[in-house]
């Protein structure tokens, strides 16, 4: 498994294609529930879902699906039993998310509008990671929960040069 270092606030992890990036993944969740993790998938709503479902067995972890759908999503665990997944379509169903129902995983899409401050036509993206942690900066509920934040980026080799 990767070395990963222990930042005081946010730690980035990124592996290169086909390098098990999905197990090493699950496993930094599971040995670090104390922690945040944002998680971007390929640009697909069945990426998010695919991700979703490989971590919600996770003992421990509240996950918050955050993408445009209006699916309502059901997820099952090893034995059959229904699984509470957060569904969030804003910044703000997020950071409820997390604060009212300590989710400590967050599945978006690694696209344009998740990556950027501002969109293509140069206005503000509302509903980018760094709207969230903007919000989770400013939200005294956050501040309680003291928690690190790592970043999670499945396929970066194909969304980051896209997208910066």
């Amino acid at each position: 498994m990767s070395e990963i270092p222990d930042a005081k606030y946010l730690s980035v992890v990124i592996e290169k294609p086909q390098s098990g990036k999905t197990f090493i993944c699950t496993k930094h969740i599971q040995f670090n529930t104390d922690v945040l993790h944002f998680i971007f998938t390929m640009n697909t709503i069945i990426s998010n879902k695919q991700f979703c479902n490989r971590v919600i067995n996770i003992e421990g972890n509240q996950v918050c699906l955050f993408n445009s759908s209006n699916e309502k999503i059901n997820f099952k665990d090893k034995n059959g039993q229904t699984i509470n997944v957060d569904k969030a379509k804003d910044k703000d169903d997020v950071v409820n998310s997390i604060i009212k129902n300590k989710s400590n995983i967050i599945i978006m899409c690694a696209h344009y509008t998740r990556l950027k401050k501002t969109n293509k036509k140069n206005e503000e993206n509302k509903n980018s990671v760094f709207k969230i942690l903007e919000r989770l900066n400013d939200s005294l509920g956050f501040h309680k929960l003291c928690k690190k934040i790592h970043l999670h980026i499945d396929e970066a080799h194909e969304y980051v040069p896209i997208n910066i």
